[in-house]
């Protein structure tokens, strides 16, 4: 099919540790079976801990170009909750995702809520999906089309959420923070 595996559930030179307000890489992260596993402890539950890729490693389409790119995640669907994946441009590299991204898609739990699937491009929320089955979530793939069409589709083949890139983004090879 193509695809080329980016990260490969270990540390190698690909990737960098990433931890932004009170996140702490060396504390909260781990690497084990393949996948990476954050569990950030209170008082910094708001801590962002995970990974950004040392290079960016999406690139955009553009405009004329025929054909998306695809970037497809998979994480453990029972026990994940509170995860997010950006694209930032260079010059963001590290910072918090949600002032930083052109592409964030998120797993949000709050509390005693119903957990949701959240797109945002370029810093607007522009759909969210409630997981009533964690089933939904496996086989995540986000397809950045060249007329700016975002898709957050699942295994199935089913889109769940769509957005659109108001503007072309000014850095169009994307770093991956995770």
């Amino acid at each position: 099919d193509g695809a080329i595996p980016l990260f490969l559930g270990k540390m190698d030179a690909a990737w960098l540790p990433h931890a932004v307000r009170d996140g702490n890489f060396d504390q909260f992260a781990r690497l084990e079976g393949g996948m990476l596993s954050v569990d950030v402890q209170s008082p910094s539950s708001y801590g962002t801990t995970g990974l950004k890729s040392a290079e960016p490693m999406v690139s955009l389409p553009a405009p004329g170009d025929t054909q998306s790119v695809l970037v497809q995640f998979d994480f453990d669907t029972a026990t994940t909750n509170n995860a997010m994946f950006a694209l930032v441009p260079p010059d963001q590299l590290g910072t918090l995702e949600w002032d930083a991204h052109e592409i964030w898609v998120a797993i949000e739990q709050k509390r005693d809520a119903e957990p949701q699937l959240i797109l945002a491009v370029q810093r607007k929320v522009q759909g969210r999906y409630p997981i009533t089955n964690r089933d939904v979530l496996k086989g995540l793939t986000l397809e950045l089309q060249p007329d700016g069409l975002v898709l957050v589709s699942n295994a199935a083949d089913r889109v769940l959420l769509q957005g659109r890139m108001a503007k072309v983004s000014a850095a169009s090879d994307l770093h991956i923070q995770v």
